[in-house]
């Protein structure tokens, strides 16, 4: 099946963008008003992050999965996958940088050094978060698609293998991260170690895992809804303990959010193969958005919080402050719509059209 056959990860992605909206409205309101004002399960809107990794495995397998070792396949996969990425990242970066030197503060961004902005826009891994603070995920994306991509020049069995040896990396660099390694985060090869092996691409791999087994291999049903019953339940019970939860590594999200979000995605996907039903458009709707979404939600949320609080946010009672943050939620999504359709969805029109010319 085809990444577009599959509407269950659109509508993954929709709720993972979510999520994250969910978790940032949350901590630009407390600011102002001082305390936490949506549900505490909000705060664990950061797995929204962990389901967009594992969904961008698997849709990268569905995708590239039969190029492997085929004659110019690392190329045309990093062109699209680089035209998909920069063009509007770079536009939301150019408006947070301008926003930075005009002096408006927008939630989430730093403005430091000439170096840290042109790594920021060339998604370099750096110490410091991006210019534009949501591009940090999209540094992690980088480094999947340059890894797959490589993977790509070599034959099938083969690439298989190094992708399992870089699983295995990566759960060993989440390992060390529960005892004391200070050469990862003080020499260079141990930080290029820690980049390359980062415990993220777990989660990648875990998505591909996903979409090999939803592609290849015959399940039975009771499997199929116990998957995603299992995936559900242990996501409800992650964002319920994860403010009580102390895990000691500084991979605490990687450590919690991974197998929820892949039993997410897995259960999902098998569900739809098997009885391939017909979702809202809405829903279908917020994960075509979703990459608007996630880019243009820190613009939104910065002015709706100075207009529904302000400087006398004191004032105003608990529900005020609920339903006001609730609102600001909503107000994300109708800008997220009208980018989609104006720009990404025109510039995806460019960059394919610029990618038939130069396969050519």
């Amino acid at each position: 099946m085809a990444a577009k056959a599959f509407a269950s990860v659109q509508v993954l992605r929709g709720v993972a963008a979510l999520l994250v909206v969910l978790l940032h409205v949350g901590q630009a309101a407390e600011i102002p008003i001082g305390y936490w004002p949506l549900p505490q399960f909000t705060r664990g809107g950061s797995i929204g992050v962990d389901i967009f990794f594992c969904l961008s495995g698997f849709i990268m397998y569905l995708t590239a999965g039969d190029s492997f070792g085929l004659p110019h396949a690392t190329s045309r996969f990093l062109l699209r996958r680089f035209l998909r990425i920069y063009p509007l990242y770079w536009l939301a970066s150019a408006v947070a940088l301008i926003c930075g030197l005009a002096g408006i503060h927008v939630f989430d961004s730093h403005l430091e050094s000439t170096a840290h902005t042109v790594k920021s826009f060339l998604l370099i891994p750096q110490a410091r978060i991006t210019i534009l603070g949501p591009g940090w995920t999209l540094v992690h994306e980088v480094r999947f698609y340059v890894t797959l991509g490589l993977t790509l020049m070599l034959p099938r069995r083969w690439a298989f293998r190094c992708l399992v040896a870089w699983g295995f990396g990566s759960l060993g660099v989440l390992l060390m991260s529960y005892s004391s390694f200070p050469w990862m985060d003080s020499t260079i090869a141990g930080r290029a170690i820690n980049f390359i092996f980062h415990p993220s691409s777990l989660q990648f791999l875990l998505g591909m895992l996903a979409a090999w087994i939803v592609c290849v291999r015959q399940t039975r049903p009771a499997v199929d809804h116990s998957i995603l019953a299992l995936g559900m339940a242990s996501t409800g019970v992650v964002l319920q303990w994860f403010v009580d939860l102390e895990i000691d590594t500084k991979y605490s999200n990687v450590t919690l959010f991974t197998l929820p979000s892949f039993l997410l995605v897995l259960g999902a996907a098998l569900l739809e193969r098997r009885y391939q039903p017909r979702f809202p458009s809405v829903c279908v709707m917020l994960g075509d958005v979703s990459y608007s979404t996630y880019l243009s939600h820190v613009f939104v949320i910065t002015a709706m919080v100075t207009l529904a609080f302000g400087e006398q946010a004191g004032i105003h009672s608990p529900t005020y402050n609920l339903w006001m943050s609730l609102l600001i939620v909503i107000g994300v999504h109708p800008v997220s719509v009208m980018i989609y359709r104006w720009i990404e969805l025109p510039l995806h029109e460019w960059a394919r059209l610029w990618t038939k010319r130069l396969s050519q």
